[in-house]
């Protein structure tokens, strides 16, 4: 038998829900959708939305990531449907990793390097998933978590959730799949549960577990207030059909379904957000003087001073860049200073967060008097490609002049003027 090129390759379609922008692993089975999208007040340029075509985007808030898979169940075709979230990726490599207790793989940024150390890509997303009918992150055991004794105490122990909600879903359940019973005992008072509400799915299957989920979700939402619920509580359809996942697949194997399933790990990048990159400044300013300083959130009130110092001394018919190079300036500290420098025209203040460069390096000082910060400098050049010649200065100095002075010393052949 001559296999067809189709059959070589399935069609597989990894949907990631997004309700904020991120850095999104690129290929063509790699789909980043925008959740809640009907109702967000900025629309992304870069993914999918959930509120077109049939769907239900306005549900959100409710169901979660449930609603990129009620849009990918209703308007997508593919061979196989998966799903994770901005910052949860399946690992596709057979490399064991390192996870903390709730069975997560932790890692920092989706750079090259993490997608080539999991193999979020094409390719090894296809190896890993031909072939299987149902691919989950691993079972995790509620001991493990909290030293629960079932999957009822783990839910009554969140906050958010409440034990009553649980109970209502188990009754809608019985009473609409008495089949089911069975296998919800067995899930809810066992210790093991497939979690994140993460999984790829053969389209048969999936088809089949959605016209199963959504009335369960549907009648528990219609006969439930979620008007005095916290943000937290109001996902709780979210947090049922987590737990329905796994007795859906329990019940299907437990039935003669003989289902393929396949675990992979779950890596929970810490820092998803999109890379920042500085650029030059808009070309209406013109004789610019870069100034880059390095500081953390403890010595703004030092930064503000030096600064001050030196824009008070500035001529006014040059324009001063000045970059601030950090990792923990808090957004109220950036919000203060930019307040404050509004009035010097001829100034423009601009924060690098420059954690993503210093990924990988354990960075320490031996000294007291010396900072973390003070290795900042090192990336300038990686940073601000597009100046070829700046000043860098520390930040507990006062400037008594005009700092462009300094910039227009002439260094000839040499590449750095110090003190």
């Amino acid at each position: 038998m001559v296999l067809t090129a189709e059959q070589h390759h399935p069609n597989i379609k990894i949907f990631v829900s997004a309700h904020k922008q991120a850095t999104f692993p690129e290929g063509e089975s790699i789909l980043p959708v925008q959740v809640g999208a009907a109702q967000a007040t900025t629309r992304f340029t870069n993914t999918l939305h959930d509120d077109e075509g049939e769907n239900i985007s306005v549900e959100n808030p409710r169901y979660c990531e449930l609603t990129a898979q009620y849009w990918a169940w209703k308007n997508a075709d593919a061979d196989y449907y998966g799903f994770c979230h901005y910052r949860r990726y399946f690992d596709f490599t057979d490399t064991p990793h390192k996870e903390n207790d709730y069975g997560e793989i932790i890692d920092s940024y989706i750079d090259g390097h993490a997608l080539a150390e999991y193999g979020i890509n094409d390719d090894a997303i296809a190896r890993t998933v031909d072939g299987w009918d149902v691919i989950t992150t691993p079972l995790n055991d509620v001991r493990r978590i909290g030293g629960f004794s079932n999957l009822k105490q783990h839910w009554d122990a969140d906050e958010h959730l409440r034990l009553k909600d649980l109970r209502h879903m188990y009754d809608i359940l019985c009473a609409r799949h008495p089949d089911y019973k069975v296998d919800a005992d067995a899930v809810l008072d066992g210790r093991t549960a497939a979690f994140c509400n993460m999984f790829i799915m053969k389209k048969e299957i999936f088809f089949e577990y959605n016209e199963w989920l959504f009335p369960l979700l549907d009648e528990f939402a219609a006969a439930t207030d979620f008007s005095k619920m916290d943000v937290q509580t109001t996902r709780t359809v979210g947090h049922l059909s987590e737990r329905l996942l796994n007795i859906f697949i329990a019940h299907k194997q437990r039935t003669g379904a003989h289902w393929k399933i396949k675990r992979l790990q779950c890596v929970h990048f810490l820092h998803p957000e999109p890379v920042t990159t500085l650029e030059p400044l808009d070309g209406k300013y013109t004789n610019v003087v870069p100034v880059v300083f390095a500081a953390d959130n403890n010595y703004v009130p030092m930064l503000t001073t030096t600064i001050y110092s030196m824009l008070k001394n500035a001529s006014t018919n040059r324009t001063y860049d000045v970059i601030v190079l950090e990792r923990d300036i808090t957004d109220e500290s950036k919000r203060y200073m930019r307040q404050f420098f509004a009035k010097f025209p001829n100034a423009v203040l601009r924060f690098f967060d420059v954690s993503r460069y210093l990924a990988g390096f354990n960075l320490t000082t031996s000294n007291a008097h010396i900072s973390i910060e003070t290795y900042y400098r090192f990336i300038i050049q990686e940073a601000l490609p597009f100046y070829s010649k700046l000043l860098y200065m520390d930040c507990d100095l006062v400037v008594n002049g005009d700092i462009a002075e300094l910039f227009d010393t002439e260094l000839g052949d040499h590449a750095i003027g110090a003190v």
